[in-house]
């Protein structure tokens, strides 16, 4: 991991927001796979009904 944001956090409010950056950012990817993966199944359900 690159460390240089780190070395350009002042106050712990800094950090504070850059971890909650990065944990909302990894919550929307998680979201976007598991919706993506929902749509796949509908998509593959609609297909073998036919």
């Amino acid at each position: 991991m690159n460390r240089g944001r780190w070395n350009q956090l002042h106050s712990i409010g800094e950090a504070k927001n850059f971890l909650q950056y990065m944990f909302n950012s990894v919550m929307l990817g998680v979201l976007f796979d598991v919706n993506s993966f929902f749509f796949a199944i509908k998509r593959f359900m609609a297909f073998i009904r036919g």
